[in-house]
């Protein structure tokens, strides 16, 4: 039996005619009360930097998305998080943008934060960092790419966009809307709860029982 992250590339194997089941990533949602809108500021960004995807999407990001953001709203900060920030990363820090490095715990920043992005633009299977996000209840704003793999569905349980003005229009939006806010928050952890060590327990059974 091959074992896939997502039913994309379980479509790819079952071409193969091999047997093939879905074991995705797995996030258990947070059951303490989150912190509300009203304390909430900035945006955040996760990722390891040694991965092209997570640089490419910070270039985007820093060039082209939060330039448009910043024009309504020069206010709102921008934190990347993650390990081993190339110099390419290190130079979009500034009074706006801060990139601390590797921290052992991010559950403060997460939150802290208002909304995390996830402008990827490439790449493929499961985002562990979307799904770490949604599992403490922080809105997510991501593109096709990114959304791959979690069923994720726009204006429902997050945003997905792919251009440059809809991810900017999506973040100033977002930003100020406390109840959209708060549909979005409380749908990501409904959504999360999906792939729970619960859930994917009783998904691991039927495959065990099945093969």
């Amino acid at each position: 039996l091959t074992i896939t992250v997502t039913l994309d590339e379980k479509k790819v194997v079952d071409g193969w005619g091999t047997k093939c089941s879905v074991i995705p990533n797995i996030h258990k949602p947070s059951s303490k009360q989150i912190p509300s809108f009203g304390e909430r500021e900035g945006l955040l960004f996760i990722g390891s930097y040694l991965h092209p995807p997570n640089v490419d999407s910070i270039i985007w990001l820093c060039e082209e998305i939060m330039p448009q953001v910043w024009q309504m709203n020069p206010e709102i900060n921008l934190t990347l998080l993650g390990s081993n920030p190339t110099e390419e990363v290190l130079s979009y820090k500034s009074d706006q943008v801060s990139i601390p490095g590797f921290i052992h715990d991010v559950k403060p920043y997460f939150d802290r934060a208002k909304i995390f992005l996830s402008p990827l633009r490439y790449g493929a299977g499961m985002k562990g960092k979307i799904g770490q996000s949604m599992s403490f209840g922080l809105p997510v704003i991501t593109t096709k790419v990114g959304a791959e793999g979690m069923g994720l569905e726009d204006e429902v349980n997050s945003r997905i966009v792919d251009t440059t003005n809809d991810f900017a229009a999506a973040i100033s939006s977002l930003y100020d809307d406390g109840e959209r806010w708060n549909i979005l928050s409380k749908q990501s952890l409904v959504h999360i709860d999906k792939f729970s060590p619960q859930s994917i327990s009783t998904e691991i059974r039927k495959i065990i029982k099945v093969h």
